[in-house]
C-alpha cells in the first residue's frame, strides 16, 4: 500500500502541471495598452497597463494573462479601426491565442469629434461584430465601461501640429458611450458588463469630472503638452501631475487590475 502511494503522488503532481490555464486576453486601445508608460519598465505592452497588474495578482499557476492593446485604435470602421490589419495585428493575434476570457475596452479613439457622426450610427453594430468574433472561438467576453474622462476635448487641437482634428469629447465619453455599450451587451446573453467608470468616480481625488486632478491620471508626456501654458490655465502642481485627464498612471492601472480581479474572479461589484 506504502510504494502504491507513494507511486501515486509523483503521478497525481504530473496531471496536475497537464491542466491547462485560463487565457485572459486584454484587446483595447492605448488604455489596455498601458500609455503614457510611466511605470519604469518600459514601453513593451506586455510590462503595462491594467494586463500586467491583473496577472501578477492572479495565480500564474491557473491564469495567463495577455495584453493585446495597441494605440489609437477605433471600433468604427477607419484606418485605424481594430480589423484595420495594415495599422494593427491585435485583434488577430488576440482570436489567434484563443482566450477562454476576453477584456474589451475601447470608446476613446471613437469619440473625437471628427469621429462622432460614425460614433452615433456604427459603433454598436461594429462592436457587435467584434464581440461576435471572440464569441465565435467560444470565449467569455467582458466588456468594460473604462475610466472616467476628466477634461474636454483632449488628444486632438492642444499638442502640434496646430490645427489637428477635434480631439475626444467628454459628455460624450462620459455619458454616452457607457450607455451604448450597456446597450450592446444587453443584446449578447452571453456577454457582460464591468464598469470601471463607477470605480474611479467613487475614490476620493476622481469624483468630479470637471476637475482634472485624478491621482488616479497620469501626467502628459512632454510631446503631448501645449508648447505654452498660461499660470491661471496649469492649476495647481499636484493636479499638473495628472493632467492627461484620460490614461491611467501606473498606480490607476494597478486599481483598474485590484477592481477586475474583484469581478473575474471573486464574482463581485468591482468597486
Amino acid at each position: 500500500m506504502r510504494f502504491l502511494l507513494l507511486c501515486a503522488w509523483p503521478l497525481c503532481w504530473a496531471a496536475r502541471q497537464k491542466i491547462p490555464k485560463t487565457k485572459i486576453a486584454c484587446v483595447g486601445d492605448s488604455l489596455t495598452a498601458g500609455y503614457p508608460f510611466d511605470s519604469g519598465r518600459g514601453d513593451d505592452p506586455a510590462v503595462s497597463g491594467y494586463p500586467y497588474h491583473l496577472q501578477r495578482l492572479l495565480d500564474e499557476d491557473a491564469y495567463e494573462v495577455r495584453n493585446f492593446g495597441k494605440g489609437e485604435t477605433t471600433v468604427v470602421a477607419g484606418s485605424k479601426s481594430y480589423h484595420s490589419a495594415w495599422y494593427n495585428s491585435t485583434w488577430h493575434d488576440a482570436l489567434a491565442y484563443r482566450p477562454d476570457r476576453v477584456l474589451l475596452m475601447f470608446g476613446a479613439n471613437d469619440v473625437k469629434e471628427s469621429r462622432l457622426l460614425k460614433f452615433q450610427t456604427e459603433f454598436e453594430d461594429a462592436y457587435s461584430k467584434l464581440i461576435a468574433s471572440f464569441l465565435k472561438v467560444d470565449a467569455t467576453v467582458y466588456m468594460l465601461i473604462p475610466p472616467p474622462m476628466y477634461d474636454d476635448n483632449i488628444y486632438g487641437p492642444e499638442f502640434d501640429p496646430p490645427g489637428r482634428a477635434g480631439g475626444m469629447q467628454q459628455t460624450v465619453y462620459n455619458e454616452q458611450l457607457p450607455a451604448k455599450l450597456r446597450e450592446i451587451a444587453a443584446q449578447h446573453s452571453k456577454v457582460r458588463v464591468i464598469d470601471l467608470q463607477t470605480c474611479f468616480l467613487k475614490h476620493n481625488t476622481c469624483t468630479d469630472v470637471r476637475v482634472n486632478c485624478c491621482e488616479w491620471e497620469a501626467r502628459k508626456p512632454p510631446r503631448r503638452r501645449p508648447r505654452e501654458q498660461a499660470p491661471e490655465q496649469t492649476g495647481s502642481a499636484v493636479c499638473l501631475a495628472h493632467d492627461d485627464a484620460i490614461h491611467p498612471n501606473d498606480e490607476g492601472y494597478r486599481n483598474m487590475a485590484l477592481m477586475l480581479r474583484k469581478a473575474l474572479i471573486n464574482g463581485r461589484d468591482p468597486c
